[in-house]
């Protein structure tokens, strides 16, 4: 069900959304993240793809024990 929710396509449409929304992503480090330009949605992919990169790990790691 994780990957469902959490998919790159379904990711890609809620970037969108949020972009016709004209909302940037601020990260706690203070980053930012304006989604309306090609910097600001490579950044977005980019997090996307680490997260779940960790999430494979994880995943792993509780299999193997």
């Amino acid at each position: 069900m994780f990957e469902q929710i959490f998919c790159q396509c379904s990711l890609g449409d809620t970037l969108g959304q949020l972009a016709s929304w004209d909302v940037s992503l601020i990260a706690q480090t203070g980053l930012a993240c304006d989604l309306a330009t090609p910097q600001g949605k490579l950044i977005a992919s980019l997090m996307a793809s680490l997260v779940e990169f960790e999430h494979d790990l994880l995943r792993e790691r509780v299999r193997s024990g």
